[in-house]
């Protein structure tokens, strides 16, 4: 049995623990429909964030290719622009769920 004895830490300690893919879900939409550039630390990058990235450039926004520590998202106050191309989501609910309420806020059709 492994025993773990507690440690008096330096009150300035710094953690960083891993993204999550449903906050980042989350935070690439809302700062899609912000009125400014977001700039998005720890995010997950995962083929289901990666697909929503992709659904979000699809109805207009600008999303930075994600680097080693930020994904930059230029919002677009809200406004997104229809698509001729259909938005592949393959087998990401999260994305389907929550990009189906933004679809709804669009001039146009999704598909």
């Amino acid at each position: 049995m492994i025993e773990i004895k507690s440690q008096h830490l330096n009150p300035r300690c710094e953690v960083v623990v891993p993204g999550s893919k449903s906050y980042t879900h989350r935070i690439l939409i809302a700062s899609a429909l912000s009125d400014g550039e977001c700039r998005i630390q720890n995010a997950l990058i995962s083929e289901d964030t990666l697909l929503t990235m992709q659904a979000l450039r699809q109805m207009g926004i600008r999303i930075d290719e994600p680097s080693n520590d930020h994904i930059i998202v230029s919002g677009s106050s809200g406004t997104l622009k229809p698509c001729a191309d259909r938005i592949f989501l393959g087998n990401s609910g999260t994305s389907m769920r929550l990009l189906t309420a933004v679809a709804a806020l669009g001039q146009g059709t999704f598909t």
